[in-house]
C-alpha cells in the first residue's frame, strides 16, 4: 500500500484552490477545525473557509468532519 500524509495528498492537488468547511458542531468540531488550521499554517497550505451555501461545484472541499466529543 503507498502510504501519502495528508498535508503531501493536499499539496499536490495544489492545480485548484483549497476551501475548508468547518463543522459547526459541538466542542470536537471546533477542536478539528484548530488543528486543520494549524495544520494548513504549518504546512503553508493555502485555503479559503466556506460555507455550505457557496457554490462549490467541481471544487476541492474538505469538510470539518463530525462526531462525538
Amino acid at each position: 500500500m503507498n502510504r501519502v500524509s495528508i498535508p503531501s495528498y493536499l499539496k499536490s492537488l495544489a492545480a485548484k484552490p483549497l476551501y475548508y468547511m468547518p463543522n459547526g458542531g459541538n466542542a470536537g468540531d471546533a477542536l478539528i477545525a484548530q488543528a486543520t488550521y494549524q495544520m494548513l499554517g504549518d504546512h503553508q497550505i493555502e485555503y479559503e473557509i466556506v460555507s455550505p451555501r457557496d457554490d462549490l461545484t467541481d471544487q476541492v472541499v474538505a469538510y470539518g468532519g463530525g462526531g462525538n466529543f
